[in-house]
């Protein structure tokens, strides 16, 4: 077998410009690890505390924005308790693959919601007329809320999917019901020169 020199220096000098290129990309960019919703719908109940037409859309800079509807069908009463089912999937579209994570509850939670300096509190800022506890009978609009996703990245790891059940209680009685599905990914921003 022999050998072709100019050949294996095409190849070498392929290599080098790869490398080169390749650390030139990466000196321009910079990697945020977010967490990108998948799935956020309601739980197909008729409940009196429901959501309609929200759409939830990321940005360049791991931010999560949402707009939509929240529809409060008869005041509810101040919340009693919040319950989170969180399970950890293989798959976003195998359902089956989804296994038994974590779950908590919250009692007393209507003035946690509603708090100042919260992990949501920018998302509830922008909820128009403003939420108050109890939770009044209304028509609220959710424009451009936004969610820091980058301090839930920091929880999970890459290649599963995790889905949270979330539902809200006055006494017994469930009054509101959704799944939230996450998935970890890395976004690259380019730098500005």
């Amino acid at each position: 077998m022999s050998i072709n020199i100019s050949d294996t220096l095409c190849v070498i000098l392929r290599l080098l410009l790869l490398f080169f290129y390749v650390g030139f990309v990466n000196s321009k960019t910079k990697v945020v690890r977010t967490v990108q919703i998948k799935e956020y719908v309601g739980c197909n109940m008729e409940l009196p505390f429901h959501q309609e037409g929200i759409t939830v859309n990321m940005t360049g800079k791991g931010l999560i924005t949402m707009n939509g509807h929240l529809d409060i069908d008869e005041t509810v009463g101040n919340l009693t308790q919040v319950s989170v089912n969180v399970e950890k999937c293989r798959s976003v579209a195998d359902k089956s693959s989804c296994e038994f994570f974590a779950a908590a509850s919250y009692d007393s939670p209507c003035q946690m919601v509603v708090a100042r300096g919260m992990l949501w509190t920018p998302t509830f800022d922008r909820i128009q007329p403003r939420l108050t506890c109890p939770f009044k009978k209304g028509s609220y609009v959710l424009k451009e809320s936004s969610l820091d996703a980058s301090l839930l990245s920091k929880l999970i790891k890459p290649g599963d999917f995790w889905r949270a059940t979330l539902k809200l209680f006055v006494g017994k009685r469930l009054v509101s019901c959704f799944k939230v599905g996450v998935e970890l990914v890395e976004i690259r921003n380019r730098l500005s020169p």
